[in-house]
């Protein structure tokens, strides 16, 4: 199951579910001037993102984003195919995120 979600509903997760995986699909650049707390770098533009996409648990839940929402929506059908459970999408990306980031 996929769902998007809002800034406010996707902290309320966050702060309420720490086994929620957090991936950001943003270059590695942009990962590094600023993510969510806790989130793992996929860049979904490099060589080698969709085998990496493929070794992820499917039973996990995960919440992506990107800095828009198109990047993260842009791999909905792949993660569907690979039957992933469950799959939280920050519909707008970061900017719907109105919480501090942590930068690297």
């Amino acid at each position: 199951m996929i769902m998007r979600i809002d800034g406010k509903t996707c902290f309320e997760l966050l702060m309420n579910n720490d086994q929620v995986r957090i991936i950001d699909v943003r270059s590695n650049e942009d990962y590094r001037s600023g993510h969510l707390p806790n989130a793992y770098n996929l860049d979904i533009l490099q060589f080698g993102s969709y085998s990496q996409l493929k070794a992820l648990d499917p039973n996990q839940t995960y919440l992506i984003y990107c800095n828009t929402g198109l990047r993260s929506s842009s791999i909905l059908r792949i993660l569907e195919s690979l039957g992933f459970a469950l799959v939280y999408i920050l519909k707008n990306g970061l900017q719907e995120w109105e919480w501090a980031l942590e930068i690297d």
